[in-house]
């Protein structure tokens, strides 16, 4: 995992960064979504155009280009 951010009253957001979609692996998220069950978790990576979501085993990742991450954590 790459950056943890935790807006002011909201739950946190577990970001991991890769160079390709194809080189995510659940681990780390994983081991981080079961101490935050509410975290929103996200990849940003230059290939996950468009936006996609995925399941591992009940837990939600949604990968994401590192414009639309800026656009989803600004709210612009």
């Amino acid at each position: 995992m790459d950056l943890i951010w935790v807006p002011r009253g909201k739950n946190p957001l577990a970001i991991e960064c890769k160079w390709s979609a194809r080189d995510f692996n659940p681990a780390n998220l994983r081991v981080f979504a079961s101490a935050y069950p509410k975290a929103t978790l996200l990849v940003a990576a230059p290939d996950a155009r468009p936006a996609f979501t995925r399941h591992y085993g009940g837990m939600e990742v949604e990968f994401l280009t590192l414009d639309r991450l800026v656009a989803r954590i600004t709210g612009r």
